[in-house]
């Protein structure tokens, strides 16, 4: 895993999962982030090989690659930040919000389901459950 610095502002843990199955992704603030590639920072999402596996990555969108891990400059208004979900033979997924190390109060962190058009806060500890249908995916 990455070393991240001390700017770090706030670092969040998402976790797709369902049964046994489970797979993770972080992303993160960091004064000394940029936009690019950070390979001091960042981690490109290697996918499992079995494809009726869960996966979560983060794709931003100058990139054309998906991160497992991604730190970015530290925002100075509103940001919407990808995630790509892979649910493999499942309909029925679980999203979590296993960590917030903030140093910000100012930071809210929100999840939307942009196929139902809602929006809920993604606080620590927050599990969502959703389906997806063979239309979605």
């Amino acid at each position: 895993m990455p070393k991240i610095n001390l700017n770090t502002e706030a670092l969040l843990k998402i976790r797709i999962s369902k049964e046994n199955f489970k797979d993770d992704c972080v992303i993160g603030f960091n004064t000394d982030a940029t936009s690019e590639f950070d390979s001091e920072m960042d981690a490109y999402k290697f996918y499992p090989t079995d494809n009726n596996l869960p996966s979560i990555a983060v794709v931003p969108d100058q990139r054309t690659l998906s991160m497992s891990i991604l730190m970015l400059p530290v925002p100075e208004k509103d940001m919407v930040i990808p995630l790509e979900l892979k649910t493999g033979n499942y309909t029925e997924m679980y999203i979590s919000n296993l960590e917030i190390d903030s140093y910000d109060e100012d930071y809210c962190f929100m999840l939307e389901d942009s196929e139902l058009n809602k929006t809920v806060a993604f606080d620590k500890g927050q599990v969502c459950r959703f389906n997806i249908t063979p239309d979605t995916r």
